[in-house]
């Protein structure tokens, strides 16, 4: 590998082995008819389910209703995994993002999609 040493001197260098926890931040994008208490409920949810995870750091964790989307309500997760494990922190990041499904679901919501509606005139003779 080549690099040319104008890059290296501007650029951030991230050293994998230096580190000491990982980073989780899923952007959880739930239905536009989600109504308050069911973001309120979401929010509750993800949130105990990072207090009560064993490998979540929680300094700094936390779970909020970020922004009103073209298709969603944003919701931003931002947590630290303790682990330096790449394979030890995708088995963590798939356990909440199942467990943050089952939180959805319970709210009586659902992930959003994208949409788009298309309106068609009827041609009159």
């Amino acid at each position: 590998i080549a690099i040319p040493n104008a890059k290296l001197a501007n650029e951030p260098i991230d050293n994998i082995s230096a580190r000491r926890k990982i980073w989780y931040h899923p952007i959880i994008r739930l239905r536009n008819d989600t109504t308050h208490a069911q973001v309120q409920q979401v929010l509750e949810g993800i949130r105990n389910l990072l207090d009560q995870d064993e490998q979540v750091l929680h300094e700094g964790a936390r779970v909020r209703f970020r922004d009103f989307g073209e298709h969603a309500l944003k919701i931003e997760v931002y947590a630290y995994i303790d682990t330096t494990d790449w394979a030890q922190f995708l088995e963590c990041a798939e356990r909440l993002n199942l467990s943050i499904l089952e939180v959805i679901a319970a709210a009586g919501t659902r992930l959003a999609l994208p949409t788009q509606a298309i309106h068609l005139e009827t041609a009159t003779t």
